[in-house]
This record gives C-alpha cells, structure tokens and sequence, in this order.
C-alpha cells in the first residue's frame, strides 16, 4: 500500500534567485511525493460570492371558476390548501381553446334542403370573423320581441377561426336567398352557432338559436356568451326555454341597451 510521507521528509522550496522561489528537481522523485497543502495557490482574482435565493414566499394560487363559464377570477391562500389552476383575465384565444375543447366543434344536425345552403361565402359577400370590441362596419339593430320580428339580424357560429357571422339578408349569390349557418363554414363542422344584434359597437344581444348547430344546453349557450365577453364585448343573452329544451329565438320584457 502506498502511503503519504511525512511533512518533514517532503522537499522544501530553495531559492534560486532574489525573490523566486523554486521546486527542487524530481528527475528521480515522483510527483505524488509533494504533499498538497504545501503547494500555495493564488487566490482567485474575482471571488465568487456565495448566492443567497430570495426567500421564498409561502403562498399558491387558487381559482374559483364563475358562474358563467369561462369567465375566471383568483385569489391566493395557504399553500397547505389544495390548489386547482386555472387563468385569470386569460386571452380571447385562450378562452376560445377551452370552449373548443369542451365542446368539439360537430357537423350539422340537419340535413341541407339545397346545394347552395353549403356555399361558403366569402369576403365580399359580407363574411366576416368577429374582432375585439368594438367592431366597425356594423349594422345596429334589435332582437325581436317576436317569433317574426326581427331586423339587423346576424348568424354566427364557433369553430376553430373564432366566431364567424354575416348579416342575414338576400344574396345573388345564393339566388336571393338567405344565407344560413352552413354557409359560414361551408357545410362543415362547428361547435354551436346563433344570432346576434348589435345595439351599439361594444353591445350585444345574442341567442343560441340555429337549426344546423343548435346548443346542446343552458351551460353551452352560457359557455358560448363566454367567448363574446373574452372579446370585450358587453353581452345579453336571449336565455334558455327550460319548456322546449331550446335556446330562446327571441327577447321578452323590455330592452335592456339602445
């Protein structure tokens, strides 16, 4: 077994020259017999200075989902609490993603009455793709107090683009017809569609009524709403008819904007 010498066994340093100090000569000695604490190292230029982690605070986030679905707040608590993450003023896009996941977008429920009804329109016959608020080149109307009153009525739908509409009114296009929701996506999938009123450039009325891409429920049609607030836009819905299983076609009572 090899063993260390002792300290005074080892080489001392003998000067060879004012001021330099020198290493014996190891032609017949081996470098492990130089004993390493007697080797001085220069200290380094720039010390590291020992880092200190900032002190950690001793909180989560939680959230608490809203009624209206997927409009979030959050608070913050004890990180002993259980914690369930979700976003807090989350991006259009985001609320977009989740309604899409929650409800994938499906083909129409109803079979087309005529080839023309899965034209998908285009831009210049007045397709468009619902921006934030407040939105431009709008007609202003009212949503009907009837079944057979409306005017400035547009059709929407929800897919994967966002929230496609056009105002419903005849097009050569389409032989003077009206458009429909299939028209909006050319007789392809979407999550829901309806109708919306614009009573002014950030203020909407909007139902779930659509025979192609009808809600399935109260909680889709609210779930929709969702997307048209992540917009930034001041929302009514026309509510939900607990008798038929339907979304409501059209507003009873008095107006509540314009």
């Amino acid at each position: 077994m090899l063993r260390w010498p002792l300290a005074s066994s080892a080489p001392r340093l003998q000067a060879s020259g004012p001021g330099r100090p020198s290493l014996p000569r190891t032609d017949h000695m081996h470098v492990s017999r130089v004993i390493p604490h007697q080797v001085q190292r220069r200290p380094h230029r720039n010390p590291r200075t020992p880092h200190k982690a900032p002190p950690r605070r001793q909180t989560a986030i939680t959230a608490r989902l809203d009624n209206v679905f997927p409009v979030r707040t959050m608070r913050m608590c004890s990180v002993h609490s259980r914690a369930r993450t979700t976003w807090m003023n989350a991006s259009s896009s985001q609320v977009l993603a989740a309604f899409l996941r929650r409800y994938p977008p499906a083909a129409p429920s109803r079979a087309h009455d005529h080839p023309r009804e899965h034209l998908q329109l285009a831009f210049e016959h007045g397709f468009r793709i619902l921006n934030s608020a407040p939105a431009t080149d709008i007609l202003l109307g009212a949503p009907p107090t009837s079944k057979f009153n409306s005017k400035c009525r547009y059709l929407w739908v929800i897919d994967q683009r966002g929230i496609p509409h056009i105002i419903e009114e005849c097009l050569d296009v389409l032989d003077t017809s009206l458009p429909k929701h299939t028209n909006l996506t050319g007789g392809g999938n979407a999550c829901m569609g309806g109708e919306m009123w614009f009573v002014s450039c950030s203020s909407l009325y909007v139902s779930g009524g659509s025979g192609r891409y009808p809600a399935a429920d109260s909680k889709q049609l609210d779930a929709a709403i969702g997307v048209f607030e992540s917009l930034g836009y001041d929302v009514t819905s026309l509510g939900w008819n607990d008798v038929t299983g339907f979304a409501q076609r059209h507003w009873e009572g008095e107006l509540e904007h314009g």
